[in-house]
């Protein structure tokens, strides 16, 4: 499959994408009939591996943390892995992002979802902080801090990758 672009003018605003567009969904409105929002403009495309991705650009918001949990569902779907793998993906997103919206200043990240060669997840979240991320210890009585450690139960490897603009925290999930 050839890359493809979708053109600027086709995009909802505000949201930037490469790719061909399968779904334009919110978080609110699964199922038919519903109405569709630009937070959740969804595509596939052909990363530089020659490997199927599904990608989002969305807000650093509090309600993107349940967009990006429908891109990791849609995708995971479209490849019929087990209900435990989705389960997995949702909450790894879900974490993922929001540590992106809880701990930086972050305007726009984008979310990816891919699958490899070897029947291997990987979700990304990538951001323009460069603050790395940090395992905490929490008492046992706190409510929050936990995030990380449940993304290392859930996932083969976790890590981040700095790059000039940003940051990249992804995990690897075992579809096998």
């Amino acid at each position: 499959m050839g890359k493809a672009t979708t053109p600027s003018s086709a995009l909802p605003a505000g949201v930037v994408s490469v790719g061909r567009a399968l779904s334009l969904r919110s978080p609110d409105a699964i199922g038919p009939g519903k109405p569709t929002s630009p937070q959740g403009w969804t595509t596939a495309r052909t990363n530089a591996m020659g490997r199927i991705e599904f990608a989002a650009s969305m807000p650093c918001t509090r309600s993107s943390v349940r967009c990006a949990r429908t891109l990791v569902l849609e995708a995971l779907n479209e490849w019929a892995v087990n209900d435990d793998l989705v389960h997995s993906g949702e909450t790894v997103v879900s974490e993922l992002m929001t540590n992106v919206v809880e701990h930086t200043a972050t305007a726009h990240c984008e979310v990816t979802v891919e699958l490899d060669e070897h029947e291997s997840i990987r979700i990304t979240v990538s951001d323009s902080s460069r603050d790395a991320p940090y395992v905490r210890a929490p008492a046992d009585e706190e409510e929050r801090g936990r995030g990380l450690r449940l993304i290392a139960a859930m996932s083969q490897r976790w890590g981040y990758d700095f790059h000039p603009w940003g940051k990249v925290t992804w995990a690897v999930l075992s579809a096998a």
